[in-house]
């Protein structure tokens, strides 16, 4: 039993790759078997942390985030809607947890006016 970092339901849970990053997920917010982490052929897998990993992201980009939010004035609910990420998700990456998509990452540059 877990949390789903999705929707923050206490259920059964698996890992699945989303927008970049491995998460725990409920079979309710991701009921496809295709992004199941665990039945991925090990090279998938390989590559799916690989790229995690590659990304560019200088080490203090969640605090950069988080300072940049505040300064806004603005919850992380509130900036979570705006760009359209899950609430889970962008509390993971600013507490470094996770390390965004390259996606996610320059709406989250943009939108905060970070680098």
């Amino acid at each position: 039993m877990g949390v789903c970092d999705i929707c923050g339901r206490k259920t059964k849970t698996r890992k699945v790759r989303m927008e970049g990053a491995i998460i725990e997920a409920c079979y309710v917010c991701v009921p496809s078997s295709s992004m199941d982490y665990k039945n991925m052929p090990k090279e998938e897998r390989v590559k799916a942390v690989g790229k995690i990993k590659e990304k560019d992201i200088v080490e203090n980009f969640a605090a950069l985030i988080k300072n940049a939010r505040e300064k806004m004035g603005l919850s992380q609910e509130d900036l979570a809607k705006k760009l359209n990420l899950s609430l889970n998700y962008l509390k993971h990456i600013e507490r470094g947890e996770m390390i965004p998509d390259g996606k996610t990452a320059k709406k989250l540059e943009r939108f905060l006016n970070i680098k």
